[in-house]
């Protein structure tokens, strides 16, 4: 009405139907095979909410399975539970059965959350014109699903860490943030990735270990990756959760002996590097 209003005595009817009805801008870039790969703005936008949903949804869920893991670890050690559980299990393997447990229970989560996001896009496609052609396919949810179990290695193994390591909730949510600030970062330049998926930022935060996971389900959801690329990035997840694993079991089996107290960030370094880290507590203590 307002536009009307300023331009009925001054401009024709062509005029004001281009100012009315702004012509949509079309970018045209081509692909490596030389291919021609036409996209609007409703297409772009579309694939920067796709991005983000799904990349928030792995986020969550590895955030928060972690963080009961680290929990009970700090609650286990704050009761002198954790004393009464060990005289019947080795340490490795109560870290390795709360690490399961945790991460079935995150993969049910994951599985539960993705399926309302696709019964939702599901009922968008029929009732918002941004959601044309709305496609979420089952790569993308493999991808996701086999991404967020190396993803949750690394992170809730490093949560059992911090866990063991540290004598109350509050200091052990300080750690934390060691680990989860470095696996957020493709978030912060997720506007870089959905734009240029295959673009070298995306790339090189696909090879390193704490950032591949989420970088790569961005990825996944809007563009097919290349095989090698995949290849390579699930085998430094591996690498980088099997480090992960090592460094809790060290940490774990003296810091979980130490009911209540924390050991220094500089002295857990000290532990990891040691041949027997046990006997140099004993010494300590001594």
């Amino acid at each position: 009405f307002i536009l009307a209003s300023l331009i009925q005595d001054e401009a024709t009817a062509s005029v004001y139907i281009r100012l009315q009805f702004p012509s949509t801008i079309i970018r045209h870039t081509l692909e490596e095979n030389g291919e021609s790969l036409t996209r609007n703005e409703s297409d772009e936008l579309r694939d920067f909410w796709l991005v983000y949903v799904f990349s928030i949804i792995l986020f969550v869920s590895t955030m928060t399975s972690s963080s009961y893991l680290m929990q009970s670890v700090v609650e286990e050690r704050e009761t002198r539970m954790i004393e009464i559980i060990l005289s019947s299990v080795r340490p490795l393997r109560l870290l390795s059965g709360k690490v399961i447990a945790m991460g079935s229970l995150g993969i049910l989560q994951i599985v539960v959350w993705l399926g309302t996001a696709v019964f939702l896009g599901t009922l968008a496609v029929d009732n918002l014109e941004l959601f044309n052609n709305f496609e979420i396919r089952p790569y993308s949810l493999i991808i996701s699903l086999i991404y967020f179990l190396g993803a949750f290695l690394m992170i809730g193994a490093g949560s059992a860490a911090i866990g063991a390591i540290t004598g109350n909730l509050r200091d052990a949510s300080q750690l934390l943030t060691v680990i989860v600030l470095p696996s957020v970062a493709p978030l912060w330049l997720l506007a870089v990735i959905a734009e240029d998926p295959n673009g070298t930022v995306a790339r090189v935060l696909s090879l390193i270990p704490i950032t591949a996971p989420l970088t790569i389900v961005m990825r996944a959801t809007i563009t097919d990756i290349p095989i090698i690329e995949l290849i390579l990035s699930f085998v430094s997840v591996v690498l980088g959760s099997l480090f992960f694993i090592w460094i809790a079991s060290r940490l774990f089996r003296v810091g979980v002996l130490l009911s209540g107290s924390s050991i220094p960030v500089r002295q857990a370094i000290r532990y990891i590097f040691e041949r027997n880290p046990l006997v140099i507590e004993t010494k300590n203590n001594e």
